[in-house]
């Protein structure tokens, strides 16, 4: 998983637009656009490292900066032989920040290993 993936997937399960994250995390009006367009640019990996606005992200939504981080490791070094942290491509909740189902926490689907139990399986 890339890491602009991974902010829009828990930009999407937050329930936020990136306009709205943009009225929140901007200085002045005059800032919105400027500040959409570049998490515009974060999400299709555009750009690959941007620590300081995903941390402004992350302080409005629920994104393991850590998370992020290893993520960027691993888009500048695919070869590193670092454990790749389990993500959920539906929502991407990880094991240790998972995300609430109608029976608690959610889990990992036996059959879809990249799903948790909270997100409907992938289509294959």
């Amino acid at each position: 998983m890339t890491p602009g993936t991974y902010v829009r997937l828990r930009r999407v399960k937050a329930g936020w637009k990136r306009s709205e994250l943009a009225i929140i995390i901007a200085a002045t009006p005059d800032d919105r656009p400027a500040i959409e367009e570049e998490l515009r640019a974060i999400e299709a990996d555009h750009i690959i490292e941007n620590r300081r606005r995903v941390a402004q992200i992350a302080n409005q939504i629920d994104l393991d900066f850590d998370i992020y981080l290893a993520l960027v490791g691993f888009a500048q070094d695919p070869g590193s032989e670092l454990p790749c942290p389990r993500i959920c491509t539906g929502c991407g909740c990880t094991w240790d920040r998972p995300c609430t189902a109608k029976d608690g926490l959610c889990g990992w689907r036996d059959n879809h290993h990249d799903r948790c139990t909270a997100c409907p399986p992938a289509l294959d």
